[in-house]
């Protein structure tokens, strides 16, 4: 009996495990049917349940979120940063710009929406079918937001927000001395300056803040509030340091040397620089202020020899070598103001010592030029700058002169910014008239974008991998046709960068013929194919009214207008690279450019309360 009882239970329970093993089996199905049927709807479009910050994605596709985005962002854009502190208010514009013309603009914010909607599209879309299954239907369950990628120019923004408000700061003092000889005596005379406290802004909190905002696209106003500081060293602690102090001056005069050059450190220009300092176990040690790092930035410019890389000028398809590649070297001055504070504070008798310089070698060697498979052309772009003002031609050829001959390794990626190096007089730039915080002023870099865009030119027709690549704010005509192949830089961002990925070495030969610009890629040619669309515009809009600033440069009521306003578009084409192995690289390429309001300077005899400072910055 009981036997039959159990078969039959055992029965049951079978029926009972199919019953449940069938459910499962068509809900598994069913959310696979489901799935790759939603995959297939939605084959160009980002999945349901994805947010770009506050905003849904669901259902758009890359160019359309891309282009939602750019609305939102602009509408941000549109508004300033407003900052106040206890009796001053500051408005600071995110697109600073310059009556120069729209080449001269520039965004203290630049947001990257290609990179951060093309993170939205992968959502659910990786090599695993299991997990993309999981992440699709979690989508259901829980959203996922991705934040938006931007780049703040916190440089900038720390500049202005000093400018404007440190003069409202009381800076804390540490307790200091000054030590003088009277009658010429042997023995310092020290007198102590007691510390004081201070109240100081927290600048690294206004500029995350800024960054919330700029992430959230919200523009609510940052509070500047001034906090109570205490210095660092005080009297109480010092005791212990001056124990000595006379026998500092008995290594006076000291000789720093290098080869056969010699500077003096004496008995005076010593005691100018004597000051309190922690050590690593917080413990009040005398040590030399900045004087003395002023006085070994003078001795590094003229022991400082940069290090010169091989070069190369291309003549009828033939490499000349024309720049031999010359070792370089650097005075080492940390490790040098070191040893000076070790000779000035230990035992040591020493009244010599010899300053620290390291040799530098070059990055391509004279050697290494053979090998490199520099014979013939990769690619070639080019521009022109034929309404160009003399000062802008002079910058296109030195930032020119920069780059020609200049070596691309294979896999190295390539920086313009890092290639041309600092943009000032001392290394032969010459100024553009800018609006500076209400003031035309002069500053440097105005031919950079010319340089930039006719190497992303070359970059693309040669057909190497664009890793990074900002387009101008604003339409700039001169860069026309084609629409939307112009490049714009500024140290440190934006920047043009691209990798080498050639497989050999690549050589840049730039020319300047009359007006026109151009920039050759030499290398070995692979057998890569490279096309490019023709570039696709729409959404043309008309250009806001015309911007009203204040200048204390003109007469007050006199109006000058200094550039007519443009309509902005948007514009992509698409970018395809065939690789010698068949493997085929995509990737397109938008632009969105905002339209370009009419600026006009007004005279005024004293600029309003809440006028706004521009900075309109290089190219």
């Amino acid at each position: 009996m009981w036997q039959w009882i159990l078969k039959r239970k055992i029965r049951r329970y079978k029926r009972w495990l199919l019953n449940i093993l069938t459910i499962v089996l068509f809900v598994v199905a069913g959310v696979s049917v489901g799935f790759f049927v939603y995959q297939v709807v939605c084959a160009e479009k980002i999945y349901g349940g994805v947010y770009i910050g506050p905003y849904s994605m669901a259902g758009k596709t890359h160019l359309e979120a891309e282009k939602f985005l750019q609305e939102k962002t602009d509408e941000f854009l549109s508004a300033s940063f407003e900052f106040n502190a206890p009796g001053k208010q500051l408005h600071v514009e995110p697109v600073m710009i310059s009556p120069s013309g729209p080449e001269f603009s520039y965004s203290l914010v630049s947001y990257a929406l290609g990179n951060t909607v093309a993170e939205a599209f992968r959502t659910g879309r990786s090599d695993s079918i299991p997990k993309n299954i999981l992440a699709t239907v979690g989508l259901i369950f829980k959203r996922r937001t991705i934040p938006i990628k931007f780049n703040l120019n916190e440089n900038v923004f720390l500049e202005i927000l000093k400018e404007n408000f440190e003069s409202l700061e009381n800076q804390p003092q540490n307790v200091r001395m000054e030590v003088s000889f009277k009658n010429n005596s042997k023995t310092p005379y020290i007198k102590i300056i007691p510390e004081r406290n201070g109240r100081i802004f927290d600048f690294d909190e206004a500029l995350r803040r800024v960054g919330e905002n700029t992430k959230n696209l919200k523009q609510k106003s940052i509070r500047m509030t001034l906090d109570g500081v205490t210095p660092e060293i005080k009297s109480s602690e010092i005791n212990s340091a001056l124990n000595g102090l006379s026998d500092v001056f008995q290594k006076t005069p000291l000789t720093l040397k290098y080869a056969k050059q010699r500077w003096k450190i004496n008995r005076d220009d010593l005691a100018s620089m004597l000051v309190f300092k922690k050590d690593k176990n917080s413990k009040v040690i005398l040590g030399l202020d900045d004087k003395l790092a002023e006085k070994i930035d003078a001795i590094a410019e003229e022991i400082d020899i940069k290090p010169t890389s091989a070069k190369f000028v291309l003549e009828n398809d033939r490499v000349i070598e024309f720049q031999i590649a010359k070792e370089g070297q650097i005075l080492d001055k940390e490790l040098s103001v070191e040893k000076i504070e070790e000779v000035v504070f230990g035992l040591s008798d020493e009244k010599e010592l010899d300053l620290v310089v390291r040799e530098i070698t070059p990055l391509v060697t004279t050697e290494s030029i053979n090998t490199m498979g520099i014979k013939e052309v990769v690619g070639v772009g080019e521009s022109n700058f034929a309404w160009s003002p003399t000062n802008r031609r002079h910058n296109i050829d030195v930032g020119s002169q920069k780059l020609h001959g200049l070596i691309i390794e294979p896999d190295e990626i390539f920086s313009l910014n890092t290639a041309i190096g600092a943009v000032n007089a001392a290394t032969g730039f010459l100024p553009e008239l800018v609006i500076k915080g209400n003031r035309t002023i002069s500053e440097y870099g105005g031919g950079l974008c010319q340089i930039a865009t006719t190497m992303f030119r070359a970059a693309l027709n040669s057909g190497l991998e664009i890793l990074e690549r900002q387009n101008h704010s604003y339409r700039v005509s001169y860069y026309e046709p084609p629409v939307g192949t112009d490049a714009t830089i500024y140290n440190p961002y934006p920047d043009l960068k691209f990798k080498n990925t050639t497989g050999h070495s690549l050589v840049i030969q730039s020319e300047i013929n009359g007006d026109d610009l151009v920039y050759t890629l030499w290398g070995t040619d692979d057998g890569r194919e490279v096309e490019m669309s023709a570039p696709v515009m729409w959404d043309i809009t008309n250009p806001p009214p015309a911007k009203l600033i204040e200048t204390l440069d003109l007469y007050p009521g006199v109006k000058r207008c200094t550039e007519h306003a443009h309509k902005g578009a948007s514009v992509y084409f698409d970018y395809t690279i065939t690789l010698p192995d068949g493997e085929v690289i995509e990737k397109r390429f938008t632009s969105f450019y905002r339209p370009w309001q009419e600026v006009c300077l007004v005279g005024v005899e004293e600029l309003s309360a809440t006028s706004t400072p521009s900075i309109a910055i290089e190219d």
